[in-house]
Formats: C-alpha cells, structure tokens, sequence
C-alpha cells in the first residue's frame, strides 16, 4: 500500500528500498515490528511450513524467539489458527497458550514457548503457528520488535518420532522428548540470474497473454483445420494482439477414458506433425506458445516416463515456448533443467501467486484472484523483480476494468480468457477499447516498466489521485520518464494540475514535453498542466 496520509514518503520509500535489497542479498528474515493498539498483532507460519509441520491434537511445539522489547506492554504470545486443510480458510483459533515477557532494556532476548495443541472436534483441521500480542491475554498496547523465529515439532511417546534436528536448547533432553523437524525462516540469497538471460528476456514483453481453448471452434474448424492467422488477426482487432498462448488441451475430457493429457495433446487433429506446424505459424506472427501440465492428472494411464520427462519432450516436440503449471505455485529445479537441457529459452508460468523463492526459476506467473487494497496497492513480486511479469486474471468476473487498471498501473499484464472449458464469458466492448488502448503503451515502454528504477505512489496533487513514475534505466529525467496514474473515486473538474516534477527536472529535454499516451494530448507547459484523467 502507498505511504499513509501524513507518512514522510521518503522514510516510506527507504524501508522499501531496504526491505527489496534484503530479500535479494538473503541472511536473516530481517525484523518483524509488532505495534500493539490493544486489539490484536500477530505474524503467522506459513501455510506451507505448517502443513510440513503436520501437527495433530497432543503434539507439542518448541519455539525459540529473539525479541527486544520499544515500548509498553512486551510480553509475546504463542498461540494456532486453525484453517481448513483443504482450502487454507481460517476457521478460528486456540486462544494464548503460552507468553514470555521481554525485559524492558532495549536489547534482543532470547524467549523459549512451549505449547501443546489442544484437541478440536474440526475435521481436516490444519494449526498454524502464530506469535504476537492480543487483547484476550494482555489489552495493554505496546511495541515489540521480533527476529529469527525457530520452530521445533517435539516427539511424544506415543508416535516414537526419530528425531532430525533439534535446537540447542533441546539438547541432553530424553531421547523421545527432542524436537523434530526445526523451521528456521532464513532467507538464502534470491537466485536472480534467470532474468540476466537473453534467452529468456522475452518473458517480460509478454503483455497480453490469451488462455486458447483448444476446441473452441473460432480456433479450430473441422473442416479448414487450426485457424491461427484468422484467430490471431481476431486478437489484434480486439484486444491489440496477443503476445503468448496457452494452449489448452485436456480439461475437462482428462478422466472420461483412459488417456492422459500427454495422450490428449498427440489426439489433436494432425497429430504432432499438426501441432508443430500450427507453433511455427504461431512463431511466423511473433507469438509464444506454451504447453499446459496438469499434475492433478492421475488417475488416467500413466505415461511410459516421469512428468518432467514427458514435459521436456513435448516441449522439444513442439518447439514450444513456454509451460503454464495449472494449480501450482512453484517449479522443480529438476524440471528446469530438464528443459534447459532440450530446448534454451523456454520459461515456466504457474497459476497459483509464487513464493518468493521462486522467482529466480519462474520468469512469469498469473496474478489470480489477488486482492488489491484501498488504495490501491503494488504488486509485491514485480517490486522485488520488475522483471517479473504477471497477469491479471478473474476468469469469471463480467467486467475487467479493475484487472485492466491493476495490470496497467503497475506496468503488468492481463490474461485474457473467455472460453473458460467451454462456458463463454466474453469480454465487454469498453474493457477491449480499454486494453487496447493500454497494451501498446506497455509494449513500447517495457525498459520503463521492468527497471530497477520504480519510483512507486509519485506524489500527486489531487485527493484520490495515485501515480508511479517509471524511469527508463536510471533514476533521472534524462531519458522518457512514464507516470501510470489511477484514481480512486470521483474525478476533479477543470484542468486542476494532477503532478508535478521539481524545477530541475524541466530543464532536461524530456523534462519539458508531456504528452498524455491514452489520448495522445499534448501539455506545452509539462506535467503540473496534466489534466485529470478518466476515473
């Protein structure tokens, strides 16, 4: 989210700064501050890390804190959420099981909580660690600042657990009471050296990204065959042109007979001598392709190898450019390098928001379903990597307005998608003039967009009014400097000066011209005569 009302921008911008070059370098998980007001603060395990952990009713959890205490109430707490295993969704909580108070000297103390999960009546229930501060044990506010979490599954008795490891403090304990399986949350360098490639560069123009349905019958005619010059002009004249596909074969025929979606993708009219030749008129219109891995798909006939395998074939097979992992949020490094090793330059998308380690194997991902706060927020992946390109995507939602806006003020992209397995959900006439107003403004611009340069929630000069500036490769007004704006409620009448750039700026050639990119108007004066754009 942008700087609070009254919030000193530039102190904002620091942390920022700060917290980007520290997930990058890796080390320590940094510095978790809890500013109690006397209702509630916590900080939780991921839903990941708690489902590794596993806990059942009588398992006993040992957690090692550094804290130091800021000021007031200092005593941490320890306690689960309880979620549905199967969805994540929060269902409740155990209330305090254990707290430890931080001594009032403002150096780092080491806190050790002990705490047994208690029996619950839920079914598939997951507990989710969780440390902080809450009204229901202690209503006093106070702040805390928290540090290198270690968690540590204690063995019991009954389950005879062989121990893995186990934390100093555990150690000389009895042989079936030492913690098995500790979580530290410490971060080890973020690999970035996947967007340093040039056979992967690519990835970051992929604007307008459209999910091909491949039965859909304004793709494929059974008589004329794959229609892909017709579908791709269609593409141009709707939506500004497509820069990927997805091609997508198998759901939801995958389980009406025996074949599986590797079988599916060799059914499709011409085999794969058609398949191949329809890439290569895809190439012919400078398109991306990419493949479609269903890993829930096993219940079919299992294919003669492993996936990875059978996916690094298909690839190789086709030519194909890319592979969507339909559910997933993350990549083998297993299945990068089986890529790698059959066809260079091939980059893999998953459906599901990716963890941050992931980004140094997954140049592009779908940002699905995310929600964006008022006001509007930036995207947290693309800040740490610009390089990073996601797509806006709410398959089933009737207008894309907000997709599009999102997509646009963060300099990201859309998926397009409406033969969603055959029920059609076609875009509206606004949201494609709206797209097709906006994609090439990407396009053209995309050294701006992917730059380490971002200069996020720009001040702006009207209430409601946010802006980004995006530098080309420097922080400076030498080259084209691109402004996205957004509004958030009603615009102001008149020609009220929207931005404005300091004095020495506009002494820089591109500091005195401005020309609005959405309707091509031109400001003789710069940019404090911006007029106020469209809601």
């Amino acid at each position: 989210s942008p700087p609070r009302p009254g919030q000193d921008r530039e102190a904002w911008l620091k942390a920022l700064r700060t917290y980007r070059e520290m997930v990058r370098a890796g080390g320590a998980a940094g510095m978790i501050q809890l500013n109690f007001d006397g209702v509630r603060t916590w900080t939780r395990l991921s839903l990941e890390a708690s489902r590794d952990l596993a806990l059942q009713p009588g398992d006993r959890v040992e957690a090692r804190i550094e804290a130091r205490w800021r000021q007031g109430n200092g005593e941490i707490c320890a306690a689960f959420d309880r979620v549905d295993g199967s969805s994540g969704a929060w269902v409740g909580w155990t209330g305090v099981l254990a707290s430890a108070d931080t001594p009032r000297d403002d150096a780092w103390h080491t806190h050790t909580l002990r705490l047994e999960v208690p029996a619950t009546e839920l079914q598939n229930v997951l507990f989710r660690p969780i440390f902080g501060l809450d009204a229901t044990h202690n209503a006093t506010p106070g702040v805390v600042d928290i540090r290198d979490i270690a968690l540590a599954k204690v063995a019991v008795p009954r389950r005879r657990d062989v121990p893995v490891a186990f934390p100093e403090s555990a150690q000389g304990a009895e042989e079936n009471q030492r913690p098995r399986g500790v979580y530290e949350r410490a971060f080890p360098p973020l690999d970035r050296s996947s967007y340093d490639r040039p056979d992967l560069a690519w990835a970051r123009g992929m604007f307008t990204c459209h999910f091909t349905f491949m039965y859909d019958r304004a793709f494929y005619d059974p008589e004329r065959g794959y229609l892909v010059e017709a579908f791709l002009d269609d593409g141009a004249r709707e939506f500004g042109g497509y820069d990927a596909v997805v091609l997508w074969q198998g759901y939801p025929r995958l389980g009406i007979d025996e074949r599986n979606q590797f079988d599916m993708y060799r059914d499709m009219p011409g085999g794969m001598a058609g398949l191949h030749d329809m890439v290569r008129r895809f190439h012919a219109r400078g398109v991306k392709v990419f493949i479609d891995y269903n890993p829930w798909d096993i219940g079919t006939r299992r294919p003669e190898k492993p996936d990875v395998d059978m996916l690094a074939e298909l690839v190789a097979a086709l030519d194909a450019d890319g592979i969507f992992l339909d559910t997933l949020s993350a990549a083998s490094p297993s299945l990068r390098a089986k890529v790698d090793a059959v066809r260079p330059g091939v980059v893999i998308a998953p459906e599901i928001h990716p963890p941050i380690d992931q980004l140094g194997v997954l140049n592009l991902s779908w940002a699905q379903w995310l929600n964006d706060p008022r006001p509007p927020g930036m995207l947290h992946l693309k800040w740490i990597e610009p390089r990073h390109l996601q797509h806006q995507i709410r398959r089933w939602h009737s207008s894309h307005r907000e997709e599009i806006e999102i997509a646009f003020f963060n300099g990201s992209g859309m998926l397009v998608w409406e033969n969603i397995f055959g029920s059609y959900n076609p875009w509206t006439e606004e949201d494609r003039a709206l797209w097709r107003r906006c994609a090439p403004i990407l396009r053209a611009f995309r050294a701006n967009f992917t730059s380490d340069a971002w200069d996020p929630y720009y001040p702006t000069l009207q209430e409601g009014l946010y802006a980004h500036r995006w530098p080309a490769k420097t922080n400076s007004w030498d080259l084209p400097v691109v402004f996205t704006l957004r509004r958030v409620g009603e615009p102001v009448a008149g020609d009220a000066p929207a931005i404005s750039i300091p004095a020495s700026a506009r002494q820089c050639p591109m500091g005195r011209r401005f020309r609005c990119l959405i309707c091509g108007q031109r400001s003789p004066r710069g940019l404090n005569a911006m007029a106020p754009m469209a809601p």
